[in-house]
């Protein structure tokens, strides 16, 4: 061939120049530490180094799941606390209320108005209901005066004769 002894690849062919740039991974040098010998690479027991390594995984997953149990632990105690402190508030209201009825003897404490006889209660709940009713009867017959007024003639059309307004009720006294 004649050519540069250097581009012939052991192999008697002709080669690229990057097989050049690659023979260190056919025959490495002695001197590089990238590479092992036979005796040095087949030494080791990999099984010990892999079992103390799944070891070491086993026992960091077992630390990290009774850390999730711990937790889960405490905001279950934490709830049911919650719930028992609510429960008991909550027997406490009913158990006042019970108590606060029987001492005033009557099934519906907060009715200032019985709808069945039609009478306010003599409390001061009921004199207030009472005051309020009324102001309200006093403003539906201010209305009713102020529409009449306004629509109605000052005369019956069928009879001809004049017409009386409504009356309005007395203005009640709110203080």
């Amino acid at each position: 061939y004649g050519k540069d002894s250097r581009s012939v690849s052991p192999f008697g062919s002709r080669v690229s120049p990057t097989w050049l740039s690659n023979k260190h991974l056919i025959r490495p040098e002695s001197k590089t530490n990238m590479f092992l010998s036979d005796n040095e690479r087949f030494d080791k027991e990999f099984w010990k180094v892999d079992k103390v390594q799944r070891e070491q995984e086993r026992q960091r997953k077992d630390r990290a799941m009774s850390i999730r149990r711990e937790n889960h632990y405490e905001r279950e105690r934490a709830r049911q606390d919650q719930e028992l402190a609510r429960d008991y508030r909550d027997h406490l209201k009913v158990k006042n209320k019970f108590i606060n009825l029987m001492e005033k003897g009557k099934r519906n404490v907060k009715a200032a108005y019985n709808p069945v006889t039609l009478e306010y209660d003599n409390t001061a709940l009921g004199s207030q209901l009472k005051k309020l009713d009324d102001y309200k009867n006093y403003r539906a017959g201010l209305r009713h005066y102020n529409l009449d007024v306004r629509i109605n003639s000052g005369y019956n059309i069928l009879t001809g004769h004049p017409r009386m307004p409504p009356k309005v009720p007395p203005k009640p006294l709110i203080s």
